[in-house]
């Protein structure tokens, strides 16, 4: 995939298993060509990659992101990677949990389970 500045390699059968049971038509965001779908796509996937890197530091606060400063470094280097701009008000989303957080991966457990 090339972007107009860099060339990605994209594993299809990785984007089959993250984006499975979001029933995600890729032809038609290929084919579209207003580039709307394609827009679109990428809020949702940005999304998506915000919700797994909270819960990333979810599944890892009591082992190897204990301490407050280590969370904000792993966040910030992310976002580094991802060339996107970090809000305070973002970050501070990123770092609180309610009582009952619940992770992507719980979640689609759960939804086996019932299914």
């Amino acid at each position: 995939v090339f972007d107009g500045k860099k060339m990605y390699m994209i594993d299809s059968e990785d984007i089959m298993g993250l984006y499975h049971y979001d029933n995600i038509d890729y032809k038609s965001i290929v084919l579209d060509e207003s580039g709307k779908m394609l827009k679109e796509f990428k809020e949702y996937q940005a999304h998506f990659f915000k919700k797994m890197l909270k819960d990333a530091i979810y599944d890892y606060r009591d082992n190897m992101l204990t301490e407050e400063n280590d969370k904000i470094k792993y966040i910030k280097h992310f976002y580094q990677e991802m060339d996107w701009k970090l809000p305070d008000s973002e970050l501070s989303d990123l770092l609180s949990f309610e009582d009952l957080y619940q992770t992507y991966g719980g979640h689609l457990s759960m939804m086996m389970d019932c299914g």
